[in-house]
């Protein structure tokens, strides 16, 4: 394994995809979008992205009969298939966990064959993390077997799903759900949108896109609203609900269960974890070229540089982590469901911190790398594409605020669980809690001592202090809450007024905190290193003491607060030196990291293509020369 290999994700598909990827490379590159394609009509993008898709598909299913439908959905990762993307990442969990297997198989056939193109219709105006407050109903009618969906109010309009105005011919939909006038909970349906043979509207819905946005021009946001709109009995999913014709409901399992769908959109946000990252890595890659062809990098710089580059690919590996804790998920739903109930958890609080702090993080990595660069806000460069593909992020699937007091409400919790001593109800990912709890016994010693620079060039001592500063900032953040609670404050405005940012903040270090953590629990693995080329292991292990040291460094105002590692006149000072020191041993190196990732290999193809010519166009053969932009700016593929 070496750098490239790691950042086509670690897949067991890579080899076959990689050889796809290659047949349209260097065969038919018309399925790769190019720069002037974003500015043609909306029309004509829907058209070619159903091209795309229509030619992906014949060629895997040409090359590889057995497995076609299992490498489809990587092949998000060959070109922007459009409104196919959601349809395999966000339609297609949801019905795989909440619906039947004859349900799931059914829907699966007929969107990996072209014939359906689904969104997740969860957000309405009004509503989006708060599931449980959606307003659409869904009235169960007995005369014609069918269940009427509606949209009661402008609060309760189906709002901003991807692919859902436009493209979509269905979409999944959570209502309200009434049978017999008693309320059943929040259900899931399977709703058809439009006509298969015209794509027109079916009667009763109202849908379309929402207008012109920042970035994602390549794709339609959508607005919903049912108005009395039957569909049919078995568009309800039912693995956990059933209702028969005589309006008869059977539930199975018990009210827990219901968090299974959530699941579904888990899915969702623990894959746009991934797409962070990668877009992230071929914004600096191409920054990185835009800035080194001007003249020699500053020191300043090439340490910033070396820092965002050790941040990505030391938590490509925790994505990885997480993708894998999903994938287990799916299967133990079918099991299991406690046990998969107790992973959920896990896997929920992980993500909820993940996905904030990776968009937060890479959204200002990307901003500082294009304004440093005489052509960073120029289309053709490609660094602010990425930038504005990557803003949105901070609201959609999960605001990152709510996100973040969601994990900082749950750690609270695992610290009355470390009071109480009761260690076995905090899960495996937060048991540094555990490990570390010894330390809030001496709040008058510096923890973790270091006496010079040279010690934090050690990633186990890196590690400890990381572990105590978490320890303490979650400690700090427990004792205002109690506070709040015993002066009589209520839940919703300490929560949401009083201690909005210190639960904010408190979430942030210690989701920086686990991923370090999980990083280097998967370098430390036996087979790991057997697995990388002895060059890659090394940098991989330098890359993570950079990213530790940044860690530490953002987290500077916490340990100085709490004595940790050194005294607060010292600290800064000594993170500094032992920066410098890390970052000179892969200096070198430094090429070959910005080159590692050939995630997006199409999108370096059309922006070198499309350099070439509008240089040519426009005549600006100095500017060629001078700055390196065409050919000599990114590398040859």
């Amino acid at each position: 394994m070496d750098l490239k290999q790691l950042t086509t994700s670690l897949t067991t598909t890579r080899e076959e995809i990689h050889k796809v990827r290659e047949y349209f490379r260097t065969q038919d590159n018309s399925i790769y979008v190019k720069p002037e394609f974003m500015i043609s009509p909306f029309q004509e993008r829907i058209r070619q992205f159903a091209n795309n898709f229509i030619k992906t598909y014949q060629k895997i299913e040409e090359q590889y009969p057995d497995k076609h439908h299992e490498l489809l959905f990587h092949m998000q990762h060959v070109s922007l298939l459009g409104g196919m993307y959601m349809t395999l990442q966000a339609f297609l969990p949801p019905i795989q966990l909440l619906g039947t297997e004859e349900q799931y198989q059914k829907w699966r056939k007929l969107a990996l064959e072209g014939r359906v193109i689904g969104a997740y219709a969860q957000t309405e105006i009004g509503h989006g993390s708060d599931v449980q407050s959606l307003q659409t109903t869904a009235t169960y009618h007995k005369e014609t077997k069918s269940f009427i969906l509606h949209t009661p109010s402008t609060k309760a309009v189906k709002f901003w799903p991807g692919a859902l105005g436009v493209q979509s011919s269905h979409c999944v939909c959570q209502a309200q759900t009434y049978v017999d006038g008693k309320h059943c909970g929040l259900q899931t349906f399977v709703v058809p949108l439009r006509d298969p043979k015209t794509y027109k509207l079916f009667e009763g819905v109202d849908s379309g896109d929402i207008g012109p946005k920042l970035s994602y021009s390549w794709n339609d946001n959508g607005y919903l609203k049912f108005t009395n709109y039957h569909v049919s009995l078995d568009s309800l999913l039912m693995k956990f609900i059933t209702v028969d014709e005589t309006g008869t409901v059977t539930k199975s399992g018990d009210k827990t269960t219901v968090k299974i769908g959530y699941g579904g959109m888990l899915g969702l946000r623990v894959g746009l974890s991934n797409y962070f990252l990668t877009d992230g890595l071929r914004a600096m890659a191409m920054a990185y070229r835009n800035t080194s062809k001007v003249g020699p990098l500053l020191p300043i710089k090439k340490r910033e540089f070396l820092s965002d580059f050790a941040f990505l690919y030391s938590n490509l590996l925790t994505v990885d982590w997480l993708t894998r804790m999903f994938k287990i998920y799916t299967e133990t739903v079918t099991k299991d469901i406690k046990a998969a109930l107790r992973l959920l958890d896990e896997l929920h609080n992980l993500a909820c911190g993940i996905k904030a702090y990776y968009s937060w993080r890479v959204v200002d990595l990307i901003r500082r790398h294009s304004q440093s660069q005489t052509v960073g806000n120029l289309m053709f460069c490609g660094v602010v594409v990425c930038y504005g593909d990557t803003v949105p992020a901070v609201t959609y699937e999960g605001d990152n605020a709510v996100m973040l007091q969601q994990l900082a409400k749950t750690l609270c919790k695992y610290m009355r669980f470390v009071e109480m001593e009761e260690f076995q109800k905090i899960p495996d990912s937060f048991k540094f809690m555990e490990e570390f709890r010894h330390l809030l016994d001496k709040p008058d010693e510096i923890k973790i001592p270091i006496e010079n620079s040279k010690e934090l060039l050690d990633v186990q001592k890196i590690d400890e202090l990381i572990g105590a500063i978490t320890i303490f900032a979650i400690k700090d953040c427990y004792e205002k809450m109690k506070e709040k609670v015993m002066s009589g404050e209520s839940m919703n405005v300490m929560w949401n007024e009083k201690l909005q940012g210190s639960m904010v903040e408190m979430a942030m270090i210690v989701t920086r905190g686990i991923t370090f953590k999980m990083t280097r629990r998967i370098l430390q693995a036996q087979d790991m290193k057997a697995k990388m080329k002895v060059k890659d292991f090394g940098i991989l292990g330098d890359l993570l003491l950079i990213y530790g040291l940044d860690i530490l460094r953002q987290d500077l105002k916490i340990a100085c607060l709490f004595k940790i590692g050194a005294a607060p006149e010292k600290l800064g000072g000594l993170i500094d030196e032992a920066q410098e020191v890390a970052c000179k041993k892969v200096e070198e190196f430094t090429e070959y990291i910005a080159e590692g990732h050939h995630y997006f290999e199409q999108d370096l193809y059309y922006v070198r293509d499309y350099n070439e010519r509008a240089l040519s166009d426009n005549g600006a053969d100095r500017i060629k020369e001078s700055i390196g932009v065409g050919e000599t700016i990114l590398p040859k593929l």
